[in-house]
C-alpha cells in the first residue's frame, strides 16, 4: 500500500516566524514515492518548493506539491535535509551494507 506524505501546518509553523510570510496551505502532497518513507524535508522560502528525502531518492516539489525534479540511485540511506540561505541543500547519507546500499563498503 501506497504511503500519502503530507507535511502538516503545524510543522511549518514549527519552522518560526519566518514561516508566517506565507499564506501555508493545510498539506503539501509529495506524490506515491514507493514503500519508502519520507526521511527528511527542507522547505526553500525564496524559491517557494520544498525538498523531500526518502531513503535513496530526493524530490523537489512546488508549494502544490507539482514534481519538479528528483534525484535517484543513491546508494546508501539519504536522511536529514537542510537548506541554506544561499539556497544550498544539505542532506545526511549513511552508506550501508544492506539491500539498498549493497555493496557500498566495498567501494
Amino acid at each position: 500500500m501506497q504511503k500519502i506524505i503530507l507535511i502538516s501546518v503545524l510543522f511549518l509553523l514549527s519552522l518560526g516566524t519566518k514561516a508566517q510570510k506565507f499564506n501555508w496551505q493545510d498539506s503539501v502532497y509529495s506524490g506515491k514515492q514507493g514503500t519508502m518513507h519520507v526521511q527528511g524535508v527542507a522547505v526553500d522560502e525564496k524559491s517557494r518548493c520544498i525538498y523531500f528525502s526518502f531513503t535513496d531518492k530526493l524530490i523537489k516539489v512546488d508549494m502544490g506539491g507539482k514534481l519538479i525534479g528528483s534525484v535517484t540511485g543513491f546508494v546508501g540511506h539519504l536522511g536529514d535535509l537542510d537548506i541554506t540561505p544561499a539556497g544550498k541543500i544539505y542532506g545526511s547519507l549513511e552508506y550501508k551494507n544492506d539491500a539498498i546500499g549493497k555493496g557500498s563498503k566495498n567501494s
